[in-house]
C-alpha cells in the first residue's frame, strides 16, 4: 500500500474517505467500495506501528485472536471467502492480481478445516486467519494509500470550498496555513460548501476526507477520540459534546460494551508429539469443573489476580520452519495486574513447570513482560497437568515417554497474546477486567441524519453478530455501501450546483 504523506504533519489532498483501522472490518470496508466505485480515494489508517490485521494475529499458523467460522450460520463471512478464491482463479493471466498470485503460489482460502470434536460445526482456516487478512491486502493496497502508527485523536467537521484543479481530476479545498479550517467560504465564492472532516493522530498528523469510517470498537472511540467542527469562516474549533447526534442512551451502550478478546490472552503450545484427545480436551473446561461456565465460578475457584485458561481445543497441525507441529491452543483468563502478587506466582509455578533456563520465553510473542509470559504458561501447564489423564482418555501412547502418569509435557514451542496489553485495541479503562465477557449489541449506532459523513464499522458496531468475525465482515459492508451512496449523492448535488452556478454567470446574475 502506498503512503498517504507520512512525511509532512498536514496533507493538502482531501481523500472520499477515510478508514480508521485495518482489521477485517476495515479491510472489508476498502475492499467493497472499491468494487462498487472503483475511482473512490481511500486512506486506511492503522494506530499500529508494525502490523495490520486488529485481532486477526496468526503467528506460525496457530490464532491467537479469533479463529472460528461457523459455514452454516456465517453466510457473509463464507461469501467473502468464496469471493476472494473466485477472484484469484478466475483472473486473466494479463492481470496484475493473477501475477501476483502465482508468484506467491497461494493456496485457496476454502475449504475450511472442521474443528475436531467441536460443538457446533465450527471450522478453522488451515494456516490460520492471518491468510485473510494478507489476501484482502493484496485485493486493496494497489488502490489505497495507508499510513501506519497513526493512532486517532480527533475528529473535526469543517466547512469546505471545493475548487476545479486546472487539470480537472482533484477538487482542492483551501484551508489556512495550519490546516486549522478553511479560510474562504461558499459566501465569498459563490460555491457550494461541502462538509470535509479532518482526521488528526496522535503524532501530529492531518488527513481529510469527505467520509470517513471508524473501523475500531465503538468503546474506543469514545473513550480515545475528541470530536469537534469548524464553522470554516474563521477556522475557530468548537468541541462537539454530542457528535454525531449520538443519544445519550447510545453513548451509554458504548461506554459499557465490553470489547471482545480484550481482557483475554490466547496462548498456543506447539508439540512434535501429539499427546491429547481433542475429543477429552475440547469437552474438559480450564479450570471450572464440568456444568459451570461463568465468571462468577471461575473466581470462586482461583484468586482473580492469577492467570487461567478456561478451554482449550485441538488447533491441528502447522509447518514450522520445515518441521511437523501438533498445536494446542487455550483460552486465558489474565487475571489483574496486581504485580506483587503476580511475582509471588511466578517464583512459585515457573520453578515446577517451566524449564529453569527460561528456553520457551524467546519464542513468546507478547507485548507484555517475560516473566508474565512465563508466569501464563506454567498456569496453564498446571491446569493440562491436573487434567491430563482426561484429556489423554482413549489415546494410544498419550504422554510420550510417561504413558501412565499425569504428567503434561513441556512445549516445543509457545506463542502467546495478551489482548488487554494492546493498546491499540483495548481501551484504558477495562484492562484490570479479570474475565472477558461478549459485547452486547448497539442500536442506533449508524442512524442517518442529513450531512452525516462519520460511520462506524468494527465487530462490536455490528447489530448482528456482534464481537464476532461474521460481524465484522457485516459491519464492514454496511459502511462501505453507505459511504458509497453518500459519495454519489455529493458527487450529483456538487454537479447541479456548478451548472447552476454557470448559468447564474452567463446570464450577468
Amino acid at each position: 500500500m502506498a503512503s498517504g504523506g507520512a512525511s509532512s504533519a498536514v496533507v493538502d489532498r482531501v481523500y472520499d474517505v477515510i478508514i480508521a483501522g485495518a482489521g477485517l472490518s476495515g479491510l472489508t470496508t476498502a475492499m467493497r467500495m472499491l468494487e462498487q466505485r472503483p475511482q473512490t480515494s481511500v486512506l486506511l489508517l492503522e494506530s499500529s506501528a508494525h502490523r495490520i490485521g486488529g485481532r486477526i494475529l496468526s503467528p506460525q499458523g496457530a490464532d491467537l485472536g479469533p479463529a472460528w467460522i461457523w459455514p452454516h450460520a456465517q453466510p457473509r463471512m463464507m461469501r467473502l471467502l468464496r469471493d476472494l478464491d473466485q477472484q484469484n482463479s478466475s483472473a486473466t493471466p494479463g492481470q496484475a492480481r493473477d501475477n501476483d498470485s502465482k508468484k506467491n503460489n497461494r493456496k485457496p482460502l476454502l475449504p475450511l478445516i472442521p474443528q475436531e470434536s467441536g460443538f457446533g460445526g465450527e471450522a478453522r482456516m488451515r494456516g490460520g486467519l492471518g491468510r485473510l487478512i494478507e489476501e484482502l491486502k493484496r485485493r486493496v493496497e494497489q488502490d489505497v494509500d495507508q499510513e501506519m502508527d497513526a493512532k486517532v485523536v480527533k475528529i473535526v467537521e469543517e466547512q469546505h470550498i471545493s475548487h476545479r484543479g486546472t487539470s480537472g481530476s482533484e477538487d482542492v479545498s483551501r484551508t489556512s496555513p495550519s490546516g486549522a479550517g478553511a479560510i474562504e467560504t461558499a459566501a465569498d465564492t459563490g460555491g457550494t460548501r461541502p462538509t470535509v472532516v479532518a482526521v488528526h493522530t496522535a503524532d501530529g498528523r492531518v488527513f481529510r476526507a469527505r467520509q470517513v469510517v471508524l473501523a475500531f470498537p465503538p468503546k474506543k472511540v469514545l473513550s480515545d477520540v475528541k470530536f469537534a467542527q469548524n464553522d470554516g469562516k474563521n477556522g475557530l474549533e468548537v468541541e462537539n459534546n454530542t457528535p454525531l447526534n449520538l443519544s445519550r442512551h447510545v453513548k451509554q451502550q458504548m461506554a459499557n460494551q465490553p470489547v471482545w478478546m480484550g481482557p483475554a490472552g490466547k496462548i498456543a503450545l506447539f508439540y512434535r508429539e501429539k499427546w491429547w484427545s481433542p475429543d477429552a480436551l475440547m469437552r474438559t473446561q480450564l479450570p471450572l469443573p464440568r456444568g459451570t461456565g461463568t465468571g462468577d465460578s471461575y473466581s470462586k475457584i482461583h484468586p482473580q489476580h492469577q492467570p487461567h485458561a478456561f478451554q482449550a481445543y485441538d488447533a491441528g497441525s502447522v509447518i514450522v520452519d520445515g518441521e511437523p507441529m501438533h498445536v494446542l491452543v487455550a483460552f486465558v483468563a489474565l487475571g489483574s495486574n496486581n504485580q506483587s502478587l503476580l511475582a509471588q506466582d511466578y517464583q512459585a509455578w515457573t520453578q515446577k513447570y517451566v524449564s529453569g533456563n527460561g528456553k520457551h520465553a524467546e519464542t513468546i510473542v507478547d507485548n507484555g513482560s517475560t516473566a508474565y509470559q512465563k508466569l501464563v504458561l506454567a498456569n496453564v501447564l498446571e491446569q493440562l497437568e491436573r487434567d491430563s489423564k482426561i484429556i489423554s482418555a482413549n489415546k494410544g501412547n498419550t504422554l510420550g515417554a510417561k504413558p501412565s502418569s499425569s504428567y503434561a509435557p513441556s512445549p516445543d514451542m509457545v506463542t502467546f497474546k495478551a489482548w488487554r496489553n494492546d493498546t491499540d485495541i483495548m481501551p484504558e479503562s477495562d484492562q484490570n477486567m479479570a474475565f472477558p465477557q461478549h459485547p452486547h449489541d448497539i442500536r442506533g449506532l449508524n442512524n442517518e441524519h442529513p450531512g452525516r459523513a462519520i460511520w462506524f464499522a468494527s465487530s462490536e458496531a455490528a447489530e448482528d453478530w456482534t464481537g464476532m468475525l461474521e460481524g465484522a465482515v457485516i459491519a464492514g459492508e454496511l459502511a462501505a455501501d453507505v459511504v458509497i451512496e453518500k459519495l454519489q449523492e455529493t458527487a450529483s448535488d456538487v454537479e447541479l450546483q456548478e451548472k447552476k452556478i454557470q448559468y447564474q454567470r452567463r446570464d450577468g446574475k
